[in-house]
């Protein structure tokens, strides 16, 4: 008797057990767990088409941290008079990963090179932050009015691209954005009502250009010349050519038979009709395309020989026996300049 007492407690004992495991399972998730996979704004047609015009796509992570930090108020500033400096300090002594949980807003607006929104654009964003990679990143697409933003997460900073198929990306768009140092040089205040602008180019419709890349060796002193196309030809001089901070930098550039103008446009599609010169002497102030590189003398310029338009590019390093050109020429008397890699003509020998 008993032993069938002792298991019927047993088994009553078991199931209480069974049915208090089975129903405490799912504990959820402690409120403010941070999330380290961004959600991005729903991509169905359905959704988009109900979003008003103007509501900007956004993403959110609407877990934030217990331990986040709120952003800095103010600008950027360097001076250690600036009472800040007291907080940030304070934070190091007490939490030595505070930079990774400081509250991140960003809001930006795509446009054209006519500085009309451009709807559409994927824009990648990538955060640095506590996850176990080290970044997050989340992509999200311009509203009709080009607006995007991001909201409810945490950071230090922040890197952000546009681009569109059909589009060329802007090289003067700012990329990084720093949310924990102030003293920061991309220290970044956020303001809805004047989001960051990025640029991008239409691309047009290209002609076929004649396009040749060369590399020639060069010395100080000797004239060189550099077919283009048959009757077009540059002929180019090395002036001075020291080492790099040594001493100044030059060269002269003439076209045989026609004439030359200096162009710092980041897109150099469409050849001015006149202010040509015969002959143009470069050095160190000579003005460059936004997305060249310090380490580079030269410049891109504009081409006329006889009733064709052209551009061409050269770029050195000083103090070096070689130098690289490129030329388009477009043979058909069009200034469209416009280059499609697909629609090249082969140079004659």
């Amino acid at each position: 008797m008993k032993n069938l007492i002792a298991v019927l407690l047993a088994f009553v004992i078991g199931g209480l057990l069974w049915f208090f495991l089975s129903r405490y399972s799912d504990t959820p998730i402690a409120e403010g767990k941070t999330s380290t996979t961004a959600r991005a704004a729903p991509e169905s047609p359905s959704k988009s088409a109900a979003t008003p015009a103007s509501t900007p796509v956004i993403s959110k992570v609407l877990n934030l941290p217990p331990e986040k930090y709120p952003r800095w108020e103010g600008g950027r500033s360097i001076g250690f008079s600036d009472p800040r400096w007291k907080t940030l300090n304070q934070r190091d002594k007490t939490d030595p990963g505070w930079r990774g949980k400081v509250e991140i807003e960003f809001y930006g607006k795509v446009v054209d090179e006519k500085n009309l929104p451009v709807a559409g654009a994927m824009i990648k964003l990538s955060r640095g932050d506590l996850s176990s990679d080290g970044t997050t990143q989340v992509r999200v697409q311009s509203d009709a009015d080009g607006l995007f933003s991001l909201t409810g997460v945490v950071g230090r900073g922040l890197n952000v691209s546009a681009e569109k198929m059909g589009y060329y990306t802007s090289g003067l768009n700012r990329y990084s954005y720093e949310y924990a140092e102030f003293s920061d040089k991309n220290f970044h205040q956020p303001d809805p009502s004047n989001p960051v602008i990025f640029r991008l180019r239409k691309k047009q419709e290209a002609d076929a250009l004649i396009y040749r890349e060369q590399e020639l060796r060069i010395s100080v002193g000797a004239a060189n010349e550099v077919t283009i196309d048959a009757g077009a030809k540059l002929q180019i001089e090395l002036l001075a050519n020291p080492k790099p901070k040594q001493g100044p930098w030059s060269m002269r550039v003439t076209v045989l038979n026609g004439g030359l103008q200096s162009s710092a446009e980041e897109f150099p599609f469409l050849a001015p009709t006149d202010d040509y010169q015969s002959s143009l002497t470069l050095d160190d102030s000579t003005p460059k395309p936004p997305r060249w590189t310090e380490i580079y003398e030269g410049g891109e310029f504009y081409l006329r020989s006889g009733s064709n338009y052209g551009r061409f590019e050269i770029q050195m390093i000083s103090g070096k026996a070689w130098m690289r050109i490129k030329t388009w020429l477009n043979p058909s008397g069009s200034r469209n300049l416009e280059f499609d890699p697909q629609k090249t003509i082969r140079p004659k020998p």
